[in-house]
């Protein structure tokens, strides 16, 4: 969301400096001018709000979590006829945490790039996902997930 954002401005700032700075002349170097312009004006952008997404990045794993956690809710407490939509709902959810859990190891911003200690991580991200397969493959053989 961030890439479109940025992606947006760009293109509204380009064409305010063509329109409003250069409306009327002949746009054979202009353009190239306003693109300069905007240019540098996004570089320094990029410079001031380099750290701005790392918060998210960093708690995009836990925004995973709460989104499965909360599927996992509405299954739970949903009635016979909406369970397999429901549930349904879990397995879309817990693949997409599946995916976040696995390049979570990328993330990290605690470990280096070339650190033993990746390895273990990425092995670590494995058994959890292992894990969450196992919890998922419980749901249609627990007795719970027969009543209601």
């Amino acid at each position: 969301m961030l890439a479109a954002v940025m992606l947006a401005y760009v293109v509204v700032v380009y064409f305010v400096i063509v329109l409003v700075l250069y409306r009327g002349r002949e746009p054979h170097w202009h353009w190239l001018a306003a693109w300069a312009i905007l240019v540098t004006m996004l570089m320094k952008l990029c410079v001031r709000t380099r750290g701005a997404g790392l918060p998210f990045v960093r708690n995009q794993l836990t925004l995973a979590c709460r989104a499965t956690i909360g599927a996992c809710a509405e299954a739970h407490g949903a009635s016979h006829a909406q369970r397999p939509e429901k549930l349904f709902a879990v397995g879309t959810a817990l693949r997409r945490l599946e995916g976040d859990v696995m390049r979570a190891h990328r993330r990290s911003v605690t470990v280096a790039f070339l650190s033993p200690r990746r390895r273990e991580l990425k092995a670590h991200a494995g058994q959890v996902v292992a894990k969450l397969r196992e919890a998922e493959a419980a749901l249609d053989h627990s007795p719970q997930g027969r009543s209601a």
